[in-house]
């Protein structure tokens, strides 16, 4: 096989879902054919991100354990022999000792409906 002459394209459309009461499912869509994989990173500030795991080529989902109370940002970047993508949209969670609660940067609102 040739080696991929450029950076894959930027997975977009990070979500985050709560499945139970310790696990949170993270979901993109895989928008490039050249990646080697994907690197899930989390940050506590949205500026200084730590990658938690890097998937394999043509995974587009990835479950993390709640993590403990307070604010975190969840991004995905495609990457390869090459470079990293830009980042996908960012995906925040705010967990506390009971529940998480979850947002993405989305043009909708939680009913569907087109912000203004």
């Amino acid at each position: 096989a040739v080696a991929p002459a450029v950076v894959p394209a930027a997975p977009s459309g990070l979500a985050a879902t709560v499945v139970s009461s310790s696990r949170i499912d993270l979901v993109w869509n895989d928008n490039s054919t050249n990646e080697t994989g994907f690197k899930v990173q989390r940050s506590t500030d949205g500026v200084n991100w730590t990658t938690i795991v890097v998937t394999g080529a043509n995974v587009t989902s990835y479950a993390i354990t709640k993590p403990a109370s307070g604010t975190y940002y969840f991004r995905v970047i495609a990457t390869n022999s090459v470079g990293d993508s830009p980042a996908s949209n960012r995906a925040t969670l705010t967990s506390t000792g009971v529940m998480a609660q979850l947002s993405t940067a989305s043009a909708f609102d939680v009913l569907g409906r087109r912000r203004r």
